[in-house]
């Protein structure tokens, strides 16, 4: 099945347009509330807080950037008491920025890396 991409300009477009419909405004009070709570950054929603978005051949990419919106402002909103672990575990340690972590990442740590590249660095 063939897929198209949406560039990070399409994208961030899309965003905008997304974040002002009840459901996904909910989904983004939530997220932060969550990542307050927890006393984590606010993190922008845009194309790199996304990442990429794959639409089939026939698909609407309206429907599908929003469904990978949700799923992840979920997801994130989910870990968000594991990233602040992580994070506040990785700047205790203190040193040399970003540490270097070598192994099996779990999907906690995966997200760490990615939101805080400062910090962590994968390996």
């Amino acid at each position: 099945m063939t897929t198209t991409i949406l560039k990070p300009s399409e994208l961030d477009e899309m965003l905008v347009s997304l974040t002002q419909e009840q459901d996904v405004k909910q989904a983004v009070e939530s997220f932060n509330q969550a990542f307050a709570t927890h006393s984590l950054p606010l993190i922008p929603i845009n194309a790199a807080f996304i990442g990429d978005v794959h639409v089939p051949a026939a698909g609407d990419s309206v429907t599908s950037t929003k469904e990978k919106l949700l799923a992840r402002l979920s997801t994130l909103s989910d870990m968000a008491e594991g990233l602040a672990a992580l994070k506040a575990e990785y700047e205790a340690e203190g040193g040399e920025y970003p540490k270097h972590v070598r192994g099996r990442p779990t999907a906690t740590l995966m997200e760490t890396a990615r939101l805080f590249p400062d910090l962590i660095r994968l390996n």
